[in-house]
């Protein structure tokens, strides 16, 4: 997989994502609402800042000449050398970051000994994250340009040939996607792409809703090597992990995430004639930065406790053996420490938490718990 962690990289929940709305005293300038004030109007348990790791400062749109970089941002977002041996060695680095994340969420002892490891090794991931969404931002704008830059393309085409298997594994699984993505993108363009998709609408649905996503997260990436990503966007790309951990993206947030897509090449250009979000959209926005990976795992756990809660009673009634019960719920707890301290699931403990979704489905109790990838 390309992420270890499928930790939403969103909003925390004392900072307050800019808005792409208008108040009711504005005249056309983009400026922070009114219903944003306060996030604790939204009811969410405590998450003791360890629900996600936190990326870098983000700009807001009431910030002035953002479509473009200044010349002293030193913001990791962007990286100033396009080349492919760029991209290799940025991949090599993302790839001996996620290594050693993935070890230390193996040998949790490590890091309870030396919280000072945990908290660099974290910071660490940060940047590797925003190191790979510039690499994508590079294959992205390589492959819409592949006409007018095929020399560019030609070297993303053979970048795996300078990579050792570790960086190699994680570039293909980058590649891939990007193929699939610039394929939907290219056959649902013009007339007959209209039919296209109503023809994956309603034969391919996972397919179609999967691209719906992903064509609206392609958008925004490829507006990385021009600017900062506005906090909107940013909130946009965390649907992306929620996909990925296997969580439902609703109609509401797909169609959100559309429509804040379509403003980033605006944005980028110094256009302002866009449509700002409306009061619903904009509570929805909060609602989306808030329900991180993290938190919807938390979620998730929650409601299968409670449920083998009410079987360990049941159980306990009828004078059953209930050590089996008593052992998942003690699983249960260890899988939300695990996220809690941010190092994420490995790809056993999904299956675990899903093969305990798929036992309560199957009682009609369950029914928009992830599935495993």
């Amino acid at each position: 997989m390309a992420e270890v962690s499928e930790s939403g990289t969103g909003a925390s929940s004392d900072h307050i994502p800019a808005s792409l709305s208008h108040d009711e005293y504005s005249s056309g300038v983009p400026s922070r609402m009114l219903w944003m004030k306060k996030r604790d109007q939204i009811a969410s348990p405590d998450n003791n800042n360890s629900l996600e790791l936190q990326g870098s400062p983000q700009p807001n749109l009431s910030d002035q000449n953002m479509s473009s970089k200044t010349d002293n941002q030193s913001d990791s977002t962007f990286v100033s050398d396009q080349s492919a041996e760029a991209q290799i060695r940025g991949l090599r680095r993302i790839a001996d970051v996620f290594h050693r994340v993935r070890l230390a969420r193996d040998n949790p002892e490590v890091l309870e000994a030396d919280p000072t490891l945990k908290s660099a090794l974290l910071k660490e991931k940060e940047v590797a994250d925003n190191s790979l969404e510039n690499i994508r931002a590079w294959l992205i704008n390589s492959f819409d340009q592949k006409d007018l830059n095929p020399a560019r393309f030609n070297l993303a085409r053979g970048l795996k040939n300078g990579m050792k298997r570790e960086e190699s594994a994680l570039w293909e699984n980058i590649w891939s996607e990007e193929v699939e993505d610039y394929r939907f993108k290219k056959r649902t363009q013009g007339f007959f792409g209209y039919f296209y998709s109503l023809w994956k609408f309603f034969f391919a649905q996972k397919t179609w809703e999967k691209q719906q996503l992903r064509q609206s997260l392609r958008k925004i990436l490829r507006q990385l090597p021009d600017r900062l990503l506005f906090d909107e966007e940013r909130v946009v790309l965390q649907l992306e992990k929620v996909q990925k951990a296997g969580f439902e993206i609703t109609w509401q947030e797909q169609r959100l995430a559309q429509k804040i897509s379509e403003m980033s090449q605006d944005l980028t250009d110094g256009i302002k004639d866009y449509v700002p979000l409306d009061i619903n959209e904009g509570s929805l926005l909060d609602t989306m930065s808030f329900r991180t990976v993290s938190v919807r795992r938390e979620e998730l756990i929650n409601r299968i406790k409670e449920q083998w809660q009410k079987v360990i009673e049941k159980a306990q009634t009828n004078r059953s053996n209930s050590e089996e019960q008593n052992f998942i719920l003690g699983e249960l707890k260890d899988l939300i420490k695990k996220e809690k301290e941010g190092l994420g699931w490995t790809e056993d403990d999904i299956l675990w938490a899903h093969s305990l979704e798929i036992k309560k489905a199957g009682k009609g109790e369950e029914k928009d718990s992830p599935n495993a990838k």
